[in-house]
């Protein structure tokens, strides 16, 4: 009887020590079914996030791109049903990163680059993606990258390109005084900039040469004006007959009317006797 109860007890005890475990492993089984089916039901959102990531990479949105991708991983897990599609995704991170990287460098953020490159590099992504790792080196190198170009000198360099192509347009435009207040304004910025000056003294030129064909211009001008003065005005023929021939007969009446004038005077008588001769 009391191996019996002895028995008992121990069953009992075993049946308690094991309740916990059986109810925690069903418990877990629960939660990986559940984690499981979430996972499955993100897939259809994953590859609509992974194909809007591949567009905006394909159009230079690196930025956009990148943070596309990164949420694509999280959709999309790392399965035998969808392990084409994450490691689409994981080649996107990388390649999206690495250009968003040489961007940063481009504009002289050095730091964010380097925290760009590093999280690709990481387990949780892709430590073996060669382009961020050969990138990074570089980014450490002094000899390779000039770090003394920082945002604002890089931001002027771009007000300069800007400035010289605006300066290009007048000139070709004939609008040689905006052209040289463009060139100014980059001398204002980059004092040694030698496409600037160049562009000045080919305006210079420009307006020189205009000035030698005012002044030719103007001496011809003024040459003919004293050549014009020594020229003789040419007779008229033709209009000039029918005035002349009116005054030869208004000449001939006139002499009509002074000799029908003296024979129409009668003297009645002439003394010629002592009459002096003077």
């Amino acid at each position: 009887m009391k191996n019996s109860s002895t028995i008992s007890w121990l069953i009992v005890s075993g049946l308690t020590f094991c309740l916990p475990a059986v109810v925690q492993a069903q418990n877990v089984k629960v939660i990986a079914d559940r984690e499981a089916a979430r996972r499955q039901a993100h897939i259809p959102r994953g590859e609509e996030v992974l194909a809007r990531a591949q567009a905006e990479l394909h159009a230079k949105q690196y930025a956009q791109a990148h943070e596309d991708f990164r949420a694509a991983l999280r959709y999309l897990p790392d399965s035998a049903v969808t392990g084409k599609s994450y490691s689409a995704a994981l080649d996107g991170f990388c390649e999206s990163g690495v250009k968003l990287a040489e961007q940063r460098m481009a504009e002289g953020k050095y730091e964010e680059s380097e925290v760009i490159l590093n999280e690709i590099l990481s387990v949780a992504y892709n430590p073996n993606c060669r382009e961020a790792s050969t990138l990074l080196t570089h980014l450490h190198d002094p000899g390779y990258i000039n770090k003394t170009m920082g945002p604002k000198f890089l931001a002027k360099v771009e007000d300069v390109k800007r400035l010289l192509t605006e300066a290009e347009g007048f000139y070709q435009s004939g609008r040689y005084d905006m052209a040289m207040k463009r060139y100014d304004q980059v001398l204002n910025l980059d004092p040694y900039n030698t496409a600037a000056r160049k562009g000045q003294e080919r305006i210079d030129l420009t307006k020189y040469q205009y000035g030698v064909q005012a002044y030719n211009e103007t001496r011809g001008r003024a040459m003919w004006q004293v050549e014009h003065g020594w020229e003789q005005p040419v007779r008229q023929y033709g209009t000039g007959v029918g005035p002349i021939e009116n005054a030869v007969a208004r000449d001939a009446s006139n002499t009509a009317r002074i000799r029908n004038k003296l024979d129409s005077i009668i003297i009645p008588r002439i003394e010629f006797r002592d009459a002096s001769i003077r």
